[in-house]
C-alpha cells in the first residue's frame, strides 16, 4: 500500500473514532456507485485481518432498466470478491404515497430498515454506509436552507447505533481518484443529475457558486459544523440534567420545562422527540410542542404518526392509535351491569327516599340524572359529530368536542369515552357533568345512578 492510498486515511479515521475493531462482521450498503464501490474495495483489502464483509443492495423500483443494470453489476462484483450479497426489491414510490412523504425520504427510511433487518439476520456487528465529507457539506446546506437549529447542524453522524460511516473523512474527489487509481468500476445513477431534487440542486448549482466565492467553502462549512457541535454537546448536557429532574412515571413534568431558558427547553423537547422515535423533526414541531408544554394541556401531531400531549401538567409522546369505537349499547332494563369497551358500569334507579339514605346526592351532576326526564330509549355510546350539551348550571349550550376540551378529558380518551344518551341526545358525561334537562332538582322522584364497577384483583 502506498502512502497516498486513501485506505491509510480511512483506516486511521476508523481507529481514531473507534468505528470498528476486528475481528468483526460488517454489512455494507452497496449501491454500485463510486462511494460504496470504493468502500467495498477498502474493506476487502482491510489492513487488519478478521474483517468479514457482507453487502446489501436495495432495488427501489424507480429507475426501470437502469436499476436492473445496477443490481446485475453489484451481483457480479460481489461474486468476484467472494462477498455475500443480499438484494431486496421495494416499491419506494408506493411507500411514499401511502405515508404521504417524499420519494427521497421513503427511500432513505426503507434502506435503513432493510440494512438493520439484514444485520440482525446475519448476526453482523455493524452497518457501513459510504457517506463522504461532500455528502456532509450538502446535508449542512440543506438543513440551513430548511431552517434547522444548532442541533440539526450536527449533520451526518459518524456513529449512530450500529451504523458506521468510515468515509466521512474523505471528499468525493478523493473517492473518484481512488477508484481511478485501483481501476474500480462503478455505475452512475442518472437521477443524481436531476436538479428537481434538493440535494442535487445544492450539489450542481449552489456549491459551485459558493466555491467561486471561496474555493475552500467546503472546509469552512465543516469547521462551522465542528464548532456548533462543541456548543451543542455542552447544551445537550444541561438539557439532559433538566430532563432527569423532569422525569415522571408517566412522562415529564411541564413545570421543569417551563423553568428553563428557551435554549435548554428546546433541547429537552428535541430529546424526548428523539427518544420517542419521531422522524424529520422541524422547528415548527418544536415551537408547537413548546406551546403545549407552556399551557400544560393540549396536544400536537408529530411526524411518524406520533402525538405529543400534555395532560394535568405531564407531557408525553405516544403513537397515534386509531381508536376502536365500542358499539352503542341499548339499555333495556334497570338495574343493569354493562360492559363498554374495556370497562364495566352499573346503572340503577333509586327513589328519593332511598337516595337520601344512600347519600346518592354526592353524585349529583357528575354521575346522577333525573330518571323521569329520559325521552325514548336509553343508550351508552361514544361521541358523534354534531353532539351538543347544555352543561348543568352553566345556562349555555356547547359542542361536546369543546366541552370535553374544557373539562380536560384526556385527548386520547375522548373518541371512546362512554356517554349516557337518550333519543334527544347526550344526558350524562359520567364523572364530569350532565345535561341541564336531566339535572336532578328538588322535585326529582327517581334517580338514575351511573357507577363504574370496581375490578377485583
Amino acid at each position: 500500500m502506498t502512502r497516498d492510498d486513501l485506505t491509510v486515511k480511512v483506516f486511521a479515521f476508523t481507529s481514531k473514532d473507534c468505528l470498528v475493531s476486528a475481528p468483526c462482521h460488517v454489512v455494507l450498503g452497496l449501491s454500485g456507485g463510486a462511494d460504496s464501490m470504493a468502500l467495498l474495495h477498502m474493506l476487502v483489502h482491510w489492513p487488519v485481518p478478521g474483517l468479514r464483509v457482507s453487502a446489501v443492495h436495495v432495488h427501489h423500483g424507480l429507475r426501470g432498466a437502469n436499476a436492473d443494470r445496477d443490481e446485475t453489476f453489484v451481483r457480479d462484483i460481489c461474486d468476484r470478491y467472494g462477498v455475500v450479497l443480499t438484494v431486496q426489491h421495494v416499491d419506494v414510490a408506493e411507500r411514499a404515497s401511502n405515508q404521504h412523504i417524499s420519494v427521497e425520504e421513503a427511500g432513505r427510511t426503507v434502506r435503513y430498515e432493510i440494512f438493520e433487518s439484514i444485520r440482525k439476520e446475519l448476526g453482523a456487528d455493524y452497518i457501513f454506509t459510504a457517506h463522504t465529507a461532500s455528502d456532509q457539506v450538502e446535508t449542512l446546506l440543506m438543513r440551513l436552507i430548511r431552517g434547522t437549529g444548532p442541533d440539526g447542524l450536527d449533520g451526518i453522524q459518524v456513529i449512530r447505533g450500529a451504523i458506521r460511516r468510515p468515509l466521512l473523512c474523505c471528499n468525493r474527489a478523493e473517492i473518484e481518484a481512488y477508484c481511478a487509481q485501483h481501476d474500480i468500476p462503478y455505475v452512475t445513477d442518472e437521477t443524481n443529475m436531476d436538479v428537481q431534487y434538493t440535494r442535487n440542486r445544492i450539489r450542481h448549482e449552489v456549491l459551485p457558486l459558493l466555491r467561486r466565492i471561496n474555493p475552500a467553502a467546503d472546509d469552512a462549512l465543516l469547521r462551522f459544523r465542528y464548532h456548533v457541535r462543541l456548543d451543542s454537546t455542552y447544551m445537550r448536557g444541561l438539557s439532559g440534567q433538566a430532563l432527569d429532574k423532569a422525569r415522571q412515571e408517566n412522562g415529564y413534568d411541564c413545570s421543569v420545562f417551563n423553568e428553563q431558558h428557551f435554549t435548554v427547553r428546546r433541547r429537552m423537547i428535541l430529546s424526548i422527540m428523539d427518544r420517542a422515535g419521531v422522524p424529520d423533526i422541524e422547528e415548527s414541531h418544536i415551537l408547537a410542542a413548546e406551546k403545549v408544554i407552556h399551557s400544560k394541556n393540549g396536544s400536537v401531531s408529530l411526524p411518524g404518526r406520533k402525538v405529543l400531549a400534555a395532560e394535568q401538567g405531564i407531557v408525553s409522546i405516544r403513537d397515534v392509535i386509531e381508536p376502536t369505537h365500542p358499539a352503542p349499547i341499548t339499555v333495556f332494563e334497570l338495574p343493569a351491569t354493562l360492559s363498554f369497551g374495556d370497562e364495566q358500569y352499573s346503572l340503577s334507579v333509586v327513589d328519593k327516599k332511598q337516595a337520601d339514605n344512600e347519600n346518592v346526592h354526592k353524585l349529583f351532576s357528575k354521575s346522577t340524572i333525573d330518571y323521569d326526564t329520559i325521552r325514548g330509549s336509553l343508550y351508552i355510546r361514544c361521541r358523534q359529530e354534531g353532539d351538543r350539551i347544555h352543561p348543568a348550571g352553566r345556562g349555555v349550550g356547547k359542542s361536546l368536542k369543546k366541552l370535553m376540551n374544557e373539562l380536560r378529558i384526556p385527548s386520547h380518551l375522548r373518541d371512546t369515552y362512554p356517554l349516557l344518551c337518550d333519543d334527544e341526545g347526550v344526558l350524562l358525561i359520567p364523572g364530569y357533568t350532565c345535561d341541564q334537562r336531566a339535572c336532578v332538582t328538588e322535585d326529582t322522584k327517581h334517580f338514575l345512578v351511573w357507577q363504574p364497577v370496581t375490578k377485583q384483583g
